[in-house]
């Protein structure tokens, strides 16, 4: 608890502007490249290119591509298939359904939905989008549903203990992540730590309570009471039928055309049906990451044993990674390629908390009054 005491009370003082220092940089979320990123991916070995990259450190990959190849842990896995089975269940119910977890609706598009729960773009995606909640600023979640490869209700896993689990398996890996890097580069881990969302649980080995209440709400003891996280867990359900009014489908090339992520890190398991891809920028050159996998995954009897699809997950630098290193970590363009086949895709954004480092939605400015309080009522009875 004193440890806790003491995290709590370096985040009220940084809140307060009592451990700023006049020097501290400000570093706004990188302007968006205005290029389509439209050229092929790089042709490449798949099980030489995922050996190369597993023979360098996450640090050395991130400083040197922008991305790196991370194994995940059999609890990390179960989670990943837990969430998978929660979300099929969800898109599966009806509009009028889904839409009650909607912020906002209009004819065509929900909220962009930078916030928390249900959105969709006609004819390209529909997502769910979840932030962390402490007790006190519990959030909406979708409850238990069957899932389609079974009549078994209890078979599919509640929506919120799924997600808001997968959220602090990730949030967790992504941390530690960062120490690595920070100590590569020799780079005090308190730079990093100092500008997320602090976590109740950060220094314990047990997976965090989640409380689910009779209104469909869910609050979980991995953050603070009151607090609602700048991180959050996005949920994609492609549907990747397209046709264009003149019958072509040139425009939808891509699902997602290239960009960087705010926030500072981005962390994402292999999707079932492979769409990621990012720009090597050692190599200069698309690389279809998830492609690769899946291809490694499916050569020789060795390489499907060394290398199955769910074991692996993507890690890459965003926009506010610059406020760690600016001299070895650059945000990393990605995107997403289309594919013929309806895609899910689960991806963890590591958000800075909006005073250390300036995100890029309006909804993140919203939460800093909410976050300012629960950090404050913490502080207080620490």
């Amino acid at each position: 608890m004193q440890r806790i005491a003491e995290y709590v009370g370096s985040w009220w003082r940084r809140w307060t502007g009592g451990d700023r220092e006049d020097s501290a940089p400000v570093v706004w979320a990188s302007e968006q490249p205005n290029w389509d990123g439209l050229k092929d991916a790089m042709d490449v070995n798949a099980k030489k290119f995922i050996q190369q990259l597993l023979s360098e450190t996450t640090a050395q990959s991130l400083s040197k591509r922008g991305y790196a190849i991370l194994k995940l842990s059999p609890e990390v896995i179960q989670s990943c298939r837990d969430m998978h089975a929660a979300m099929v269940a969800f898109t599966g119910l009806s509009a009028d359904e889904k839409a009650k977890f909607a912020t906002k609706t209009d004819d065509t598009r929900y909220s962009p939905n930078q916030f928390h729960g249900y959105s969709k773009m006609k004819g390209l995606k529909e997502q769910f989008m979840v932030r962390a909640c402490g007790r006190d600023a519990p959030l909406l979640f979708p409850g238990t549903y069957p899932a389609k490869s079974s009549p078994d209700a209890d078979s599919s896993p509640h929506f919120g203990h799924a997600s808001l689990k997968m959220y602090y398996l990730l949030d967790s890996l992504c941390r530690s992540v960062l120490q690595q890097v920070c100590d590569a580069k020799h780079i005090p881990r308190n730079k990093a730590e100092d500008i997320l969302d602090p976590v109740v649980s950060a220094y314990t080995c047990s997976c965090p309570e989640t409380t689910l209440l009779d209104d469909g709400k869910c609050w979980t003891s991995y953050v603070l009471p009151g607090y609602i996280s700048s991180s959050l867990l996005d949920m994609f359900h492609y549907y990747n039928k397209f046709t264009r009014d003149d019958g072509s489908d040139e425009k939808y090339k891509n699902n997602h055309l290239s960009h960087t992520d705010s926030g500072i890190l981005t962390l994402v398991p292999c999707a079932i049906i492979p769409g990621l891809e990012v720009l090597d920028q050692s190599l200069g050159e698309w690389i279809s990451v998830e492609k690769i996998i899946h291809e490694a995954k499916s050569g020789d009897s060795d390489t499907a044993e060394s290398f199955g699809r769910e074991m692996f997950a993507t890690v890459f630098w965003g926009d506010s990674c610059v406020y760690l290193s600016s001299e070895d970590a650059q945000p990393c363009l990605h995107r997403v390629a289309r594919s013929d086949l309806e895609r899910y895709s689960y991806v963890f954004k590591m958000r800075t908390q909006p005073e250390a480092t300036a995100p890029r939605y309006q909804e993140d400015f919203d939460l800093a009054v909410l976050q300012r309080k629960a950090i404050s009522q913490s502080s207080d009875s620490a």
